[in-house]
């Protein structure tokens, strides 16, 4: 499921499209993906994972960081949910300082969950 899909990018501030890079995602530097990740959670949909890109000049490049959460077998959905936004908030959270860093947030389709 596309984020677009799911809540409005106008509202979470800065944001990059990365379609002139070949990915139709777009990435938010680190208060607007906190932003975004408390928006899914609220709307209960799982975060699948996430990738790490990096201004560099006037490009964006891949950091080549990420993370992901897989749904665990015994877990219930509603622990699947907050347990993958909170692995997500606490990625970008802390990740290492940088002004230059953007972060994608991959969420998952709860019509394709188990």
């Amino acid at each position: 499921m596309l984020l677009e899909e799911i809540i409005d990018i106008e509202e979470i501030g800065t944001s990059y499209y990365l379609g002139d890079i070949g990915a139709n995602e777009y990435a938010f530097p680190k208060e607007g993906s906190l932003k975004v990740i408390s928006l899914l959670r609220d709307k209960m949909i799982p975060i699948l994972g996430g990738d790490v890109y990096v201004r560099d000049g006037g490009t964006i490049v891949p950091a080549y960081a990420n993370w992901f959460y897989d749904w665990q077998e015994s877990e219930p959905y509603s622990d699947y949910v907050i347990r993958s936004c909170e692995k997500a908030y606490d990625f970008v959270a802390n990740y290492p300082s940088c002004d230059n860093a953007l972060f994608v947030i991959v969420p998952g389709d709860p019509l394709q969950c188990r």
